[in-house]
């Protein structure tokens, strides 16, 4: 058909979720939700890297005493995605709305790095999270 261009709607790009990736979030969160803190510190590496955003950095030993103000407070995570990238969103005391994020950095299944923005939340209020909705199978 001469003078007729066919508009098409050009296809959002999919964003693929690395399985794995989600999978040891899942288990992390899971795990930190249920308050199961003997968990949670089994997946964390002996020389995991902490970085307390805005406020302090640990390493190794040190991180595993990161999980004793958790361990005081009501905080539930759900995995979410933030440009394109999986994170954990922090819900403080049934809050509707996430008051923050983490970021988890893994090697071998065991988490080498915590980038926990508890004292930065206004990146949480400004940023455009997807929650995934539950555990991948």
């Amino acid at each position: 058909m001469r003078g007729r261009a066919r508009l098409v709607a050009p296809e959002e790009e999919a964003i693929v979720v690395d399985a794995a990736e989600r999978a040891a979030l899942d288990r992390y969160a899971q795990r930190f939700n249920a308050r199961d803190w003997d968990g949670v510190r089994a997946l964390v590496a002996e020389d995991c890297e902490l970085d307390l955003v805005s406020k302090s950095q640990r390493r190794g030993p040190q991180v595993r005493m990161y999980f004793a103000r958790y361990e005081q407070e009501q905080v539930a995570l759900r995995v979410a995605r933030l440009d394109g990238r999986l994170v954990l969103a922090a819900f403080v005391a049934g809050a509707p709305a996430p008051a923050y994020v983490m970021l988890l950095g893994w090697a071998a299944d065991r988490v080498i790095a915590i980038r926990d923005f508890r004292y930065v939340p206004y990146i949480a209020i400004e940023a455009e999270l997807e929650l995934l909705d539950g555990p991948v199978a």
